[in-house]
């Protein structure tokens, strides 16, 4: 949760930080851009194709990281910790191991892919997830107002010698509804905020027992689970391939990516590495941590059967790339449309008791009149 605090201040400590925040959009069309001048022009420097951005586009934010990022790679000797922290933490893993590995440019192709799919799917499910966030707002205003404003002028208008709680069933329940609003709405929005920092810190740190649940059924969790799984097995496939007649095995290459890995990704490959101590002739099967869906560790055990470890990592991650924006997608809206019935429900069960409310208070009145 500490590490929310940095991320926080950053617009008021980071020179950088509007510069970070813009070039994230962009960072797949880089990548790509970057490992293809590499392909074009072999044996070139990558501090020769860095220093083209920083003298074309002095004024943009790619420009003026390159210009931090030259002055971090004299120090380094490292792309990978050049970047570091310009760059999302993700990032940096598939990067390093890559570079390490000797072939940064089939890394940074890979990474550019995973980055466009995932783009390509949160700008979907924002859309579709617009409409409801904007209905859950106007809730908030909707149920604020009349426990504000109009329940407790109802309540005023009521006899002195008279209760709420004789008017009625749906008076009294409007009047508790009203009061609880006035009385907690801080601890409510303060637990909306809660909820979303938590989710933050939990998605790419919380390893505990309900994680693997979360993964399957948690619509955050599961899209940080498809693309990080994607872009963990594209860039397991990219350093176990043949690299100047190298072949890294895939221990060893397990190993490397530990390091610079993020604790979720972390925890599958330390279950990974357990299950390929314990299974020595498995292949497919000691991939099966939870890390894919269900289909896809079955995808990744036939695979293996007639396909080398790195081609079936690769095909598995090009594969989940192809498939799961369309899939959150699908769910997404499923999720919006019962969100819009509840909320709907809500706002006319609200609306249903107003209207109700007011023959109670009448009928409550004109009896009360009656018995003085």
């Amino acid at each position: 949760m500490f590490s929310l605090i940095p991320r926080l201040i950053a617009p008021f400590t980071d020179p950088l930080h509007r510069q970070k925040r813009a070039f994230k959009k962009e960072r797949a069309t880089f990548y790509n851009d970057l490992a293809e001048s590499m392909q074009a022009e072999p044996g070139t420097r990558i501090t020769t194709f860095i220093t083209r951005y920083a003298e074309r586009y002095p004024k943009e934010p790619v420009g003026k990281l390159a210009g931090h990022w030259l002055n971090a790679f004299r120090e380094e000797g490292s792309f990978a910790e050049a970047v570091r922290g310009t760059v999302p933490d993700d990032d940096i893993g598939t990067i390093a191991i890559s570079e390490k590995a000797g072939d940064l440019k089939a890394g940074l192709f890979a990474l550019s892919e995973v980055i466009a799919g995932l783009d390509k799917t949160k700008e979907a499910m924002m859309t579709v997830f617009a409409s409801s966030i904007l209905v859950f707002i106007v809730l908030q205003f909707y149920v604020g107002f009349y426990s504000f404003s109009i329940i407790p002028k109802i309540e005023s208008g009521l006899p002195h010698d008279m209760s709420i709680y004789d008017v009625g069933p749906v008076a009294s329940f409007m009047h508790t509804l009203s009061y609880s609003v006035r009385t907690f709405w801080p601890l409510w929005f303060a637990s909306i905020f809660l909820f979303i920092g938590l989710s933050i810190w939990a998605v790419p740190n919380y390893i505990g027992p309900f994680r693997p649940w979360l993964d399957r059924h948690i619509l955050h969790f599961q899209l940080y689970r498809e693309f990080r799984a994607a872009q963990f097995l594209t860039s397991l496939s990219t350093i176990t391939q043949n690299i100047n007649n190298t072949v890294l095995p895939v221990p060893q290459a397990l190993q490397r990516m530990e390091v610079e890995a993020t604790p979720w990704v972390r925890w599958h490959i330390n279950r990974i590495l357990a299950n390929m101590e314990n299974n020595t002739e498995g292949k497919g099967e000691n991939f099966a941590t939870g890390m894919v869906s269900k289909k896809m560790e079955y995808r990744m055990i036939d695979i293996a059967q007639y396909a080398d470890m790195s081609d079936m990592l690769d095909q598995v991650g090009k594969t989940i790339l192809k498939r799961t924006p369309k899939e959150m997608e699908q769910r997404a809206q499923r999720i919006q449309f019962i969100s819009r019935v509840i909320m709907v429900g809500i706002v006319f069960a609200i609306s249903a008791g107003f209207y109700y409310l007011s023959f109670e208070f009448q009928d409550a009145v004109t009896l009360n009149a009656y018995m003085r």
